[in-house]
């Protein structure tokens, strides 16, 4: 017998299929600021600057395909907010001991 083991139940209200109303809002209000600051950018590049800043904030609030459970915007906070001394990237263990070998391989050949 298989069991599920649920991890998490959040439930979001959707405007419609996809869409929460959170990430509704959260581009809502992107765009709403980008149009009430739009005056700081050239008259030419203007509904760009709008189109782009919608385009941005559809695209934060989509589900980061390595942070699991959070948006974008999530996962950008986190990184901004964190200490640096928190997280150090290490080296990738795999690549490394391919480059040990190889160097191993070599030094015998010689």
């Amino acid at each position: 017998m298989k069991f599920q083991v649920v991890k998490e139940l959040r439930v979001e209200k959707e405007v419609q299929k996809g869409i929460s109303v959170r990430d509704f809002l959260f581009v809502l209000l992107i765009t709403l600021a980008a149009y009430l600051i739009r005056g700081t950018v050239s008259e030419k590049l203007q509904f760009v600057f709008i189109l782009f800043t919608f385009l941005l904030s559809c695209k934060l609030t989509m589900r980061s395909a390595s942070n699991a459970g959070k948006r974008y915007y999530q996962a950008l906070w986190i990184f901004l907010i964190r200490e640096p001394e928190t997280y150090l990237a290490s080296a990738n263990p795999s690549k490394q001991q391919i480059m040990e070998e190889y160097h191993e391989t070599a030094s015998e050949e010689d």
